[in-house]
């Protein structure tokens, strides 16, 4: 096979015999067979039970979910404090706070509240924003503590009312299963 400009750049394209004949001798012919399609059930009725089944877990991965898909929360951290002679702090999901004198700070804040540094916060470098707050459900205190790489997420009032919302609800969740 040969490629060619004429005078008016008009391309030529000669195509030798044995090119042809070659490309002829490497056909294959393709067979396939028919098969009958036959459905399958989707869902049986224990799958059916189990996937109505809440959990503590489930619930707090529902919530983790949606918000990490609207608005770009990069971890979550659940916990639960008991005050006898000291603090103690129960992790129920999500990652773990290593100081016990955050958790401190954390639990005496009054209110919802958000913590930004455009650097990272100090415990902990790639996080740039968290929000904290308390829940009440059953004699239970709850700490949920929301983390974000990014220093706007949780400065708009907008989105800090409905994960306040959504928190609620997930602890409402809780608070029935008990």
């Amino acid at each position: 096979m040969g490629i060619s400009f004429g005078k008016n750049r008009k391309i030529k394209i000669k195509v030798n015999k044995s090119d042809v004949s070659q490309a002829a001798e490497t056909k294959t012919e393709i067979s396939a067979e028919k098969t009958a399609f036959q459905p399958k059930a989707v869902y049986s009725d224990k799958s059916v039970q189990k996937a109505n089944k809440l959990t503590f877990e489930s619930v707090w991965q529902d919530f983790f979910n949606s918000l990490s898909s609207t608005y770009n929360i990069t971890g979550i951290s659940v916990y639960t404090c008991v005050l006898s002679d000291m603090y103690r702090f129960t992790k129920l999901y999500g990652d773990t706070i290593q100081s016990s004198i955050v958790l401190e700070k954390y639990f005496s804040f009054g209110t919802t509240t958000v913590l930004t540094n455009a650097t990272g916060l100090t415990e902990e470098r790639n996080v740039k924003s968290r929000y904290i707050t308390n829940l009440r459900c059953n004699d239970r205190q709850y700490l949920l503590v929301l983390s974000s790489r990014a220093y706007e997420t949780f400065t708009n009032r907008y989105v800090a009312e409905n994960i306040t919302i959504l928190a609620k609800n997930a602890v409402r969740k809780i608070g029935e299963l008990l």
